[in-house]
């Protein structure tokens, strides 16, 4: 059996919205939990419920076995300004194992050389931008020098007027950020919260190739709803 450090090392980077991440911290901050499962996340989707939790592991932050916060969550969570940028450079250098090691310069790197590194590990597709996108603003976050060529992960869509935003973003975004995709009664459910349920949970105890195929599926699922 492999040992839990080379488990980490080959791990499938955090995926979600590193706002989404700053936000459960906050809300955690005043009363930290003995445990930290689903059931402390009542307004966050289904999704992004796994996916917070398997960045926690990831990170270092939580038990994977009993989901208890570990003392570096806690010393992260009520650390302030250096303290906090402090602690947050320690769980970034030692979770990026392969970003961090002999001969790989982040503050030289390129975006196709950053992204190999990434892919490495089994993402593909747009998951790695998105693992990439993480990764930067936690990174200056942290204060840590990067290379000014990955500042803005590539693949980045342009602006659109807020208009156009919300024609093109109707339902998708609400069945994203909904807490259930079950229509009350009476109601019929729309194409995007019917996909959505039909869509399997994230299981963090799949093997790396199936969560990187999970992670590529259901991006692509969010791009046909912005379509």
């Amino acid at each position: 059996m492999k040992d839990k450090k080379e488990h980490v090392k080959r791990a499938i980077p955090p995926y979600l919205p590193y706002r989404t991440f700053l936000n459960f911290l906050d809300g955690i901050r005043a009363n930290l939990p003995s445990i930290i499962d689903r059931s402390i996340m009542p307004h966050t989707s289904g999704i992004y419920q796994s996916q917070l939790i398997y960045t926690l592991e990831y990170l270092g932050l939580i038990s994977p076995e009993t989901g208890a916060p570990t003392e570096k969550l806690a010393n992260f969570v009520h650390s302030e300004g250096p303290d906090k940028q402090r602690l947050l450079k320690e769980i970034i250098t030692t979770s990026y194992v392969f970003l961090f090691k002999d001969g790989f310069d982040l503050k030289r790197v390129t975006p196709n050389l950053l992204s190999d590194q990434f892919e490495k590990t089994g993402v593909t597709g747009n998951t790695t931008r998105k693992c990439i996108a993480f990764f930067i603003k936690a990174a200056e976050d942290a204060g840590l020098e990067l290379s000014t060529h990955i500042k803005k992960p590539r693949g980045r869509r342009p602006s659109i007027t807020k208009n156009r935003r919300k024609a093109v973003l109707p339902q998708a975004k609400q069945s994203f950020d909904a807490e259930k995709t079950e229509p009350h009664p009476g109601e019929e459910m729309s194409l995007d919260k019917l996909l959505l349920s039909k869509f399997p949970s994230f299981d963090p105890e799949w093997s790396d190739e199936v969560k990187a195929k999970w992670f590529d599926g259901f991006s692509r699922l969010m791009d046909e709803f912005k379509k």
